[in-house]
């Protein structure tokens, strides 16, 4: 067990989180220009960008951390178990740990209202967004020792 979680595995699970929460401050800044910048006037543009991509970059780092430690991590030990290492079924993996959380976003929105309409297809959509891009990361860090091989046999 302790060889399953080696360095490799905690460096694949920072990378992994950085991954996700970059793509979500990316999100949050392309979703500042879609909905703010034409009403807002240029010297405000650069603070808006900021303010939402940091906003964004903030929640995801709240759900990807725990989300990581706590569902990414035992299934990452179960898959070497069963020996199901394929960088698609970590992209797979990451897509459903995604409709999970995305599920608990509708059901606070639904019964809570805890986003607004525009907000919450934004959450939705970078949640979807983030997990199979993270989950792939994480792959490329733990298991580079199968990306060389699939060098050498595109190139045979």
């Amino acid at each position: 067990m302790t060889k399953l979680l080696g360095m490799r595995v905690w460096s694949g699970i920072a990378v992994a989180a950085l991954g996700a929460i970059l793509i979500s401050f990316g999100a949050g800044c392309i979703y500042s220009i879609i909905l703010i910048y034409p009403e807002m006037p240029m010297n405000g543009v650069m603070e808006a960008f900021i303010f939402v991509g940091g906003a964004a970059a903030i929640v995801a780092s709240v759900v990807t951390i725990p989300g990581l430690l706590l569902i990414g991590l035992p299934l990452y030990v179960t898959s070497v178990k069963k020996r199901k290492v394929s960088c698609r079924i970590y992209a797979i993996g990451g897509f459903l740990i995604s409709l999970f959380f995305g599920s608990i976003l509708t059901v606070m929105h639904v019964f809570d209202e805890f986003l607004m309409a525009k907000d919450f297809y934004f959450a939705i959509i970078t949640a979807l967004i983030a997990g199979p891009v993270a989950t792939s990361v994480f792959w490329v860090v733990v298991r580079p020792d199968h990306l060389v091989a699939c060098d050498m046999a595109n190139s045979n």
